[in-house]
């Protein structure tokens, strides 16, 4: 609704989740199932008119790993490096259902724009057999 306060929107747009205590948004919603506002993620709204801005540098986390909560007890401001690590806690398989352990498991180093997060060798593997057939296939094409 149009000139409809923080608050009000809140309330009309979220449900609680009697559980967790989570929030979650009811409004749009991007394709990393996280929710949208004026343009801007929500959580980042509401933790921005919660706390004031967000300081440069940081990432909003959400602690309770959903994505689409925005209660803002359940936000903090974090470096991006921490964010990957409390998001990689949680997880023990991939989304293909590897297990995330052993010879299966690749950290990116500390050095990397991806730094402690995690990746399954056998997804990789398949992506990599994948990318070569379909460069044979483009090959054989043009030939």
């Amino acid at each position: 609704m149009r000139g409809e306060s923080l608050v009000a929107k809140l309330e009309r747009l979220t449900i609680p989740e009697p559980n967790t205590g989570c929030l979650l948004w009811l409004g749009s919603m991007n394709y990393k199932g996280y929710g949208t506002l004026r343009g801007s993620l929500a959580h980042r709204v509401f933790y921005a008119d919660a706390h004031g801005p967000i300081p440069p540098g940081l990432e909003i986390n959400h602690r309770c790993q959903q994505r689409s909560c925005v209660n803002v007890t359940h936000l903090e401001a974090v470096t991006h490096t921490a964010n990957i690590a409390y998001s990689v806690v949680k997880r023990t398989h991939c989304k293909r259902g590897h297990e995330l352990s052993g010879d299966n498991l690749f950290v990116y180093p500390s050095t990397s724009p991806q730094a402690g997060a995690r990746r399954c060798w056998a997804c990789w593997d398949l992506a990599a057999e994948v990318d070569l057939e379909r460069k044979r296939a483009r090959r054989h094409l043009a030939s």
